[in-house]
């Protein structure tokens, strides 16, 4: 009898430990530019429900991506950098026999461990040739969304060297004519609210929710930039009628963070929750000769350069952190990575990061929610040996070598009708917000004012930089938009970032990617993107 007490204590015991581990929703934001957020002080956009979430938790304003989509999300799912899973050169295509390689463990599957559910909303794009590299193969209880890079916002066809259609539930093709005309930013915020009230009727598991958002990525070649009429005629002011679009599309997705942050109040579980959004790359911005990235017009300003490229505005991401269970709401300056995400909740929601393995990610939880100092000096930006790129960061110093697309995108781009001089109205509270009136309902203990994080550049002692003749070398937190070239007055520095550089490059496995494959056409599967090996 003792021992069936003992027993059954220990059961409580478990079950209790469970209950308290908290529930996790990560966001990731495509091609979403530094420029594009409310409180980097642009004039366009209108965020208040990011820019409320950001200030009244931990803003990431020295954080890092890859640049570009599928190996920052590699990153993020495994902890590993993208040199060390194959991922580090291009984006994977939807005709590609290959993706995320199966021997690396994903952030679901560990916290399926731990007894949480894990449901995947939106986009994959880390390889579907084969059932087992699907997302409920790799961790997820669910998955909504699409497996490739980018679709059409209405009509679900993505278009990758073919044309097919391209939504998913589960290994499934949804149901096509159950969303018919609808916004795919709507629909992924729906099934995700649905998803979150769920939770009242499921107390004995946590909750691991990935929104990986296709807003705001171009769409298809024949129409990039899509939005719902009511968003953009909130920008009516905007004259040109492309950035009018994408900003409406980032509208929207604002518009999203806002109803899944009172969906979670709702389901009663928001005081046990960490909310982490991050952008998986730069923005898809203008270019020399009015040429664009995905015929796409977002805006990393003042940061220089675009997605594809090593500089701050293909790798700055746009990220924060919120939870009632910070202690502290600041904005960090801590180093940080996208591969440290894995790690970070990991230890966030009471697991043991030595089960993680040899991971490349470091554990920031106690760093950020403590303030204090960062274990991490360095950060690889890239090695890609056939592009023949790369840049590293050590300590406030990068340098970076080589350039993409003939250099066009390695300038500094304002997008139209925005204005040279960034600045933030701080005393608008964005009271009609969702975030805010839900923040007022919890009783949440904030700031209404909106932080300011505006980047000032120092265009004084501007020097020329040729990175495909020679590396650059940028003190980059006197210097953020990468004016003033220091390289040969900082020979020491050099030295050492090129031994680390070598170090890295000695690890680095070779890029994974294959040529497309005649098999994947989708009009070989009923016009489907689907399975095909």
């Amino acid at each position: 009898m003792q021992f069936l007490l003992i027993l059954l204590s220990l059961i409580s015991s478990i079950v209790n430990c469970q209950l308290k581990r908290p529930n996790i929703i990560v966001i990731v934001a495509d091609d979403y530019g530094w420029g594009d957020i409310g409180f980097h002080g642009s004039q366009q956009v209108r965020t208040p429900n990011l820019d409320l979430l950001a200030s009244s938790g931990i803003i990431l304003n020295n954080y890092y991506v890859s640049p570009i989509c599928s190996p920052s999300r590699s990153a993020l799912l495994t902890g590993y950098h993208p040199i060390h899973t194959g991922l580090q050169h291009d984006v994977l295509n939807g005709g590609q026999p290959y993706g995320l390689p199966l021997q690396y463990k994903t952030l679901p599957q560990y916290l399926k461990s731990l007894g949480y559910q894990t449901h995947g909303v939106g986009k994959w794009h880390q390889g579907f040739f084969q059932r087992s590299y699907i997302p409920t193969e790799r961790g997820f209880d669910t998955h909504f969304g699409y497996w490739t890079g980018h679709e059409d916002y209405y009509d679900r066809t993505s278009q990758e060297n073919w044309w097919g259609i391209d939504f998913r539930d589960n290994d499934k093709l949804a149901n096509l004519t159950e969303y018919e005309g609808q916004y795919s930013t709507d629909i992924y915020t729906d099934k995700s609210v649905d998803i979150i009230l769920r939770q009242t009727e499921n107390t004995s598991q946590p909750l691991f929710l990935y929104i990986a958002h296709q807003s705001v990525h171009a769409g298809n070649g024949r129409e990039p930039l899509q939005a719902p009429e009511q968003y953009i005629d909130r920008f009516k002011h905007i004259k040109d009628q492309r950035r009018r679009t994408f900003v409406a599309m980032v509208s929207a997705l604002d518009d999203s963070m806002g109803k899944v942050f009172a969906a979670l109040q709702k389901a009663d579980i928001l005081d046990n929750t960490i909310i982490i959004f991050t952008a998986d790359n730069g923005g898809a911005t203008g270019g020399a000769d009015g040429k664009s990235i995905d015929n796409s017009i977002g805006s990393n300003w003042p940061l220089r350069g675009a997605k594809y490229t090593l500089w701050e505005g293909g790798i700055r991401g746009n990220a924060f952190i919120w939870s009632p269970l910070l202690n502290k709401h600041y904005i960090s300056d801590h180093l940080m990575h996208i591969q440290d995400w894995l790690p970070t909740i990991y230890s966030a929601i009471g697991g043991n990061v030595q089960d993680l393995g040899p991971i490349d990610g470091i554990d920031m939880w106690n760093v950020l929610n403590n303030n204090l100092k960062s274990p991490r000096k360095h950060v690889l930006h890239n090695i890609d040996p056939l592009w023949n790129v790369w840049a590293l960061r050590y300590n406030n110093y990068k340098l970076i070598s080589g350039s993409v697309f003939n250099g066009d995108f390695d300038g500094w781009f304002l997008p139209p009708g925005e204005s040279i001089h960034l600045s933030l109205n701080n005393s608008i509270a964005h009271q009609t917000c969702e975030v805010y009136k839900t923040l007022k309902q919890i009783n949440y203990n904030f700031n209404e004012l909106i932080k300011q994080v505006v980047v000032n550049c120092n265009k004084s002692l501007k020097s020329e930089c040729h990175p495909t003749v020679k590396p650059c070398l940028f003190d980059i937190q006197s210097d953020p938009c990468e004016y003033n070239n220091i390289y040969d007055r900082k020979p020491d520095i050099v030295d050492h970032m090129l031994v680390v550089l070598s170090t890295y490059n000695a690890s680095a496995v070779a890029p994974g990617n294959k040529p497309v494959n005649w098999r994947a056409n989708p009009a070989l599967h009923n016009y489907v993107w689907d399975i095909w090996m």
